[in-house]
């Protein structure tokens, strides 16, 4: 929970530094001052115990004309319960006046070595060339944004199954926290890295490596409460410091305890909040497999997430893209002529009643919900409100020789009412078949491909399937297929 009296004592802090000097002098103690304090009422939000956000809290000293700021990674040791060996985070910082902070050559260790007491398990992180800056608003009234270049990054993950290994040669971050009032900030963060690398272990000795020339994400998180956020994380740090109860819980021997139920309620608050708008896009290009003898790779991958809450109903869509598929020697001869160029569709699913879904859930944490029958009904009231509709639109599927493009959605109303339609368009279909007839890898498939066309309504160059599903009958360009099934 967000302390008033730390916030005030952070803002009284500040106070001394709201009008810059109009020509920069020496910095001072007083700077330091009210500069770690201001620090140390933002993290109190989040760890929720003193003690833990004087840990987390920098050394702030006076140096020439600006502040010197140092953090001990050795400090949140006892913290994560992990033995931590590295040299310390620094950084340069000047005040903009308002209670905002320019912190400039932001940098981290060259080498972070952490291990647990047991278990086996372990990391260490390693760093080359480095540069960071940011604008920082610890009351967060104004927007605070960071910018940073690594090179040469490389993180190896110890654990009893063997190491793990990600390595990348450049990593580009622009991030943006922009206050919305009330508490709650939209966050954007652009990420650009090269040379990413990645080692996973097997069972059997030779690890799976996984290499992207070039992964480019943007990330927009809108209307997160940061209150509830650190409340959150506060009871999930309370209950690390029990871990019997955790495990007693997990082991069926106890009921969750009013803290975990808390802790469950905070959640759905703060990912009903998330549910309002999030924004993600990644791309991956040049990415290269490899998993014992087998050796393929992808031209380029991208995949999105994009989630709304338009008038109280939410609405989530996740468009999907892969283009210049590999699959080296798993596939040979003729068959790699028709493996698919470039898939690409964008499935949605829309129309669930936010408010609905959440007392639902609500309901279910305070355990109204113990049983099946419970849970079916609770499901089939907020479907009757609200039907819930799953899409695919903009579906592509290019096998060079042939092409098939559609959309369609389904409509569930509840259990037994469902209904559903699609239309679907292919180029290219007689020469598939013709394919299929002459290759023995593909003759399996062309009973099937000639089935379709049968089934099919020429549309000039195009064959189209009309999909309709309703009171549980499927058919296709109006004819029932129960009609033209074997054995019906």
């Amino acid at each position: 929970m967000l302390r008033t009296s730390s916030l005030s004592a952070a803002i009284l802090a500040m106070g001394i530094l709201i009008a810059p000097a109009t020509s920069r002098a020496d910095a001072t103690q007083a700077e330091a001052t009210a500069m770690r304090t201001s620090i140390n009422g933002f993290i109190l939000q989040f760890a929720g115990l003193p003690a833990i956000a004087d840990m987390l809290t920098p050394v702030v000293t006076p140096e020439g004309d600006h502040l010197r700021l140092a953090f001990a990674w050795e400090a949140i040791g006892p913290i994560v319960d992990y033995s931590l060996s590295a040299g310390a985070i620094t950084a340069n910082a000047r005040s903009l006046g308002g209670g905002r902070w320019a912190i400039d050559d932001l940098r981290f260790p060259n080498k972070l070595v952490a291990g647990g007491d047991k278990g086996g398990y372990g990391v260490t992180i390693t760093l080359g060339e480095q540069s960071g800056n940011l604008i920082f608003d610890p009351a967060l009234a104004t927007s605070s944004t960071l910018d940073m270049k690594l090179r040469g990054l490389s993180v190896i993950s110890l654990a009893p199954q063997g190491a793990s290994t990600q390595r990348r040669e450049t990593v580009e971050i622009h991030a943006v926290w922009q206050p919305r009032g009330d508490g709650r900030i939209d966050m954007r963060t652009d990420m650009i890295e090269t040379g990413y690398a990645i080692g996973i272990p097997t069972q059997g000795g030779t690890p799976i490596n996984v290499m992207v020339d070039r992964l480019t994400s943007k990330t927009e998180l809108k209307n997160i409460a940061l209150i509830e956020l650190g409340a959150l994380i506060q009871d999930a740090l309370a209950l690390g410091r029990k871990p019997e109860t955790i495990g007693m819980m997990v082991a069926g021997m106890t009921k969750p305890s009013k803290d975990m139920l808390a802790m469950a309620r905070r959640g759905l608050g703060v990912l009903a909040g998330l549910m309002d708008g999030i924004d993600a896009e990644s791309t991956a290009t040049g990415i290269h497999i490899q998993a014992g003898n087998m050796d393929f790779g992808v031209k380029k991958l991208a995949v999105a997430l994009h989630t709304g809450a338009a008038d109280g109903a939410l609405q989530a869509n996740m468009p999907i893209s892969v283009e210049g598929l590999d699959l080296g020697e798993l596939v040979k001869g003729p068959l790699k002529e028709v493996l698919p160029q470039r898939i690409s569709l964008t499935p949605t699913v829309g129309g669930i009643d936010k408010g609905g879904l959440f007392a639902m859930l609500r309901q279910a944490v305070d355990g109204k919900l113990a049983d099946p029958a419970a849970w079916q009904a609770a499901v089939e009231k907020l479907l009757i409100s609200n039907p819930v509709t799953f899409t695919i639109d903009d579906l592509v599927a290019d096998f060079g020789l042939a092409k098939l493009e559609g959309a369609g959605e389904i409509e569930v109303a509840s259990a037994t009412e469902v209904t559903g339609r699609a239309e679907l368009r292919a180029t290219g279909l007689d020469a598939l078949i013709r394919r299929a007839n002459v290759t023995p890898e593909l003759k399996m498939v062309a009973p099937i491909l000639i089935f379709l066309k049968g089934i099919g309504e020429p549309d000039g160059r195009e064959m189209v399937w009309r999909v309709a599903f309703s009171d549980g009958k499927l058919s296709v360009n109006d004819t029932q297929l129960s009609d033209i099934l074997p054995g019906k």
